[in-house]
């Protein structure tokens, strides 16, 4: 669970992009609560999608957005291999503030097709499919903003070496930053093997 400083800073950093919304405007100021957005927003529409891949595997896509007739909106991203819609109750969250939330899951991952290979190459080459197709979206500002821990970080790394247009913020948590000095090859993480190690050697004196 987060604790309350950890959700300000997440929830504020997103703040910044809910600034170039046309029509969003900001009252004064006097705490950090005032900072934060307020929801604005009591009606969310939840779609599916099956968003197809270059080599045609299909990923499931999950949205959460206001209902704006001809209104854009930034977009949260969430790519995990955790199941997507266990991002429903940050969606509806940022939904209500003025965003489109969107959780896919990974290729091979719940409803997506094709092979998992979590720590493949792939998986960066999908975000970027994701992130190009997000901006084509009507609904979509074309500004995207993406979160996420553990391996929910992780890719945050792996789609930006694709530097897409459309990226606009990244807040990776509790995630290896370094693919070739913190997997090996089997990926098998590198730190638990070595702390593995220095526990057997304890136990072993």
């Amino acid at each position: 669970m987060k604790s309350p400083r950890q959700s300000y800073i997440w929830k504020a950093f997103f703040f910044g992009l809910l600034s170039a919304v046309p029509g969003h405007t900001q009252g004064l100021i006097t705490t950090w609560q005032d900072a934060l957005s307020k929801p604005t927003f009591s009606n969310i529409r939840f779609q599916m999608y099956e968003v197809p891949m270059p080599d045609g595997v299909k990923l499931s896509v999950a949205v959460w957005r206001p209902v704006a007739e001809g209104q854009k909106f930034p977009v949260i991203l969430e790519g995990t291999p955790y199941d997507k819609m266990n991002g429903r109750f940050d969606a509806k969250y940022f939904a209500a503030r003025g965003y489109v939330y969107v959780a896919y899951d990974l290729r091979g991952r719940y409803d997506s097709e094709g092979q998992a290979y979590l720590y493949g190459k792939q998986d960066g080459a999908d975000l970027n499919t994701i992130q190009t197709w997000i901006a084509d979206q009507p609904w979509s500002s074309g500004k995207i903003g993406m979160h996420g821990s553990s391996y929910r970080g992780f890719i945050q790394w792996e789609g930006a070496l694709y530097r897409n247009p459309h990226l606009s913020a990244l807040i990776p948590m509790v995630s290896p930053d370094d693919h070739s000095a913190q997997f090996l090859e089997n990926c098998t993480l590198l730190w638990y093997s070595v702390w593995g190690g220095r526990s057997s050697w304890r136990n072993r004196n």
